[in-house]
Parts: structure tokens; sequence; C-alpha cells
């Protein structure tokens, strides 16, 4: 409301009304941004997060209304800054004379305590790696620059050794290397459209799904194709279909539904039932269930891990939303 009625009163210049559109879009942002948190942090730290918003909501519109007020009083000169700073689409602090039309509360650091612990824990959780676990890792390369490293730990897997591979989407890079390394391999997708069926010797795929219960997934769907309606299997139900005791290693790559079978593996104890986990995980809610999760692992901490950028949005402070992470247990490392 204040850039338009301001406008009224302002040059007809291009420049003029690009600093304003630019302000006006700096406040959706910060709006949008500042709520996002409060969503996330709604029941433990409300207020703070709300003095937060307002604090930067008054100093923004502070800022805009000392700009607004300099423009109507004449201001060629800023015009023509401001057409130079939309065409390169970076926006100059702005210097004015001293204006106060707004009371300011007390500053109140970003982010809140309670927040800075979740984003605490969950940077630990995914970034602080001990690489010295392995001492035989082999590095399989990304298919291009944003996507990136698989580590595979091959200390303790020598033929004969199973496999699973959850989540496939028709790459099976993966897959033929482990084969190749002398493994029984058996891989799943449910949104590959194939039936049954092996590409060598010691490979079997399935078109099923990992999950939390047996039988037909129909909640929410993790599949690029939006299925709803297919047949899942919990890890135990995998091993007992396929007579195995103990699996070696197990890569997942389930875009989202990672979360839920991780939990489900606490509490079934499955993680005494394989040696290493290699997986893509992929952050989009709450950063307290992820940190809680993540922290759960018992063969904490990873051996690498390496952020996805084909996904280039930022989570919460320097964690990004998808990453490759690696797991050992700690009874491979005590082996060594």
């Amino acid at each position: 409301n204040l850039v338009e009625s301001a406008s009224q009163n302002m040059p007809r210049d291009r420049g003029v009304r690009q600093l304003a559109y630019h302000l006006n879009n700096e406040i959706r942002s910060t709006i949008q941004k500042e709520l996002k948190q409060a969503r996330e942090e709604i029941n433990t730290t409300t207020m703070s997060i709300v003095t937060e918003f307002m604090t930067e909501f008054y100093q923004i519109e502070r800022k805009m209304s000392n700009s607004l007020a300099e423009l109507a009083s004449g201001g060629s000169k800023h015009a023509k800054n401001a057409q130079n700073d939309a065409e390169t689409e970076e926006l100059d602090p702005v210097t004015t004379p001293e204006v106060d039309p707004v009371t300011i509360p007390q500053v109140v650091d970003r982010p809140s305590r309670g927040r800075l612990k979740v984003v605490d824990r969950l940077q630990k959780a995914i970034l602080e790696v001990d690489g010295s676990q392995c001492s035989n890792q082999h590095v399989m390369k990304g298919i291009d620059k944003s996507e990136p490293d698989l580590h595979i730990c091959l200390d303790n897997i020598k033929p004969p050794c199973i496999v699973y591979s959850f989540g496939v989407d028709f790459n099976w890079i993966f897959d033929d290397f482990m084969v190749q390394h002398g493994c029984s391999v058996f891989s799943f997708d449910p949104s590959m459209e194939l039936n049954a069926h092996n590409r060598s010797e010691n490979h079997l795929f399935e078109p099923i799904g990992i999950g939390i219960e047996n039988g037909n997934h129909t909640g929410v769907s993790t599949l690029y194709s939006q299925k709803s309606d297919y047949p899942v299997l919990t890890l135990e139900g995998i091993m007992q279909r396929h007579g195995h005791k103990h699996v070696n290693l197990i890569r997942m790559d389930v875009e989202g539904a990672e979360w839920d079978v991780l939990d489900q593996w606490k509490e079934t104890n499955m993680w005494e039932r394989f040696d290493q986990l290699l997986m893509e995980i992929h952050m989009h809610d709450v950063p307290e269930r992820f940190a809680a999760t993540l922290e759960s692992i018992p063969f904490s901490p990873a051996f690498y891990s390496e952020r996805n950028f084909q996904n280039r949005e930022r989570f919460v402070e320097k964690v990004g939303r998808v990453y490759e992470i690696g797991y050992l247990a700690p009874r491979i490392n005590k082996s060594k």
C-alpha cells in the first residue's frame, strides 16, 4: 500500500518504479521466509519468531519509507541508479537523510535459540563425517557435475555378498558394479514398468518398493510418476522373501520415503541385519524430525557425505535439501 500510494506522487520514471518494485518484492520475500520459519517452530518458539518477523519487517519498511521520501523530493539521480540496479538484478543500499517514520523494537538475534540448536544438530549429523572408518572406498562418479559421487566401502565386501538396491530409476551403474564385484544384487523399484527379471546370473529385479508394512502403498506417493497404488515390503519382509538373514550393503534412493523406513528400522532393530547403508536423503519439511532420525542411526557418524546440487535449494543455514550419505556398522570398524 505504501508503494502504491507514494507512486501516485512520484515521477513516471522507469527507474523509480523499478526501485519501488524491488523494494516491494523484498518485503514479500521476507514475509514468506519468516512465515515458513514460524510454521516450523509454532509449538516451541512462536513469540520469538513473531518478534523477529516484526523487527525485520519494520527495518525494511523504514528503508522503503526513506527511499520513497527522497525519491518523491525529486531524485532523477536515484532513478538512474535504480534503473542500473534493475538491469543487474542487484539493489545497493540507498543513502538517505535521517528519517524515522516507524519505531523499531529491540532486535532479536536470528535464528532463535531453539532453531539454532536444531540447525546445529542437523549440520553435525550430515556434515561431520569420519572417513577413517573405511580404508578402501570405491568412488563412483555422478552422471554430471551437479550429482555427487557415490562412495562404496569395500573393506568387508567380499564374495559371497548380498546387496539390496532400492530406487533404481533405470540407472544400473551401482547394481552392475556390485555384480562385477562378485555380489548377488537384488534391485527394487515400483516406478519401473518392468516385470521381475535377471540382468545377469547374480542379479534380480523386482518392481516393488520398500515400506513400513507389507502390502500396497496407497498414501502420498514419493514416486516421480505420482503412482500411489504399488506393492511394498518391509526390509524384514524382503529378507524373508529371499531367505536372507543378513545383508552386506543396502543402497536406498527412495525420494523422501527413507524417513519412515529409517524410523521403522529403529523400532524393529533392523540395524543388526546389515553392515553398510548408502542412501540419498531428501529434506522438505520440519528439520527437527530429520535431525532426530539421523541422530538415532547407530552407525553414526557417517563415513562420507556429499550434497546433491541437482537440487540447489537451501534447507536451513548451511544445509541443502538433498545429500548422498554413507554409514558403516561399528562392528565393521572393529574388525579392520
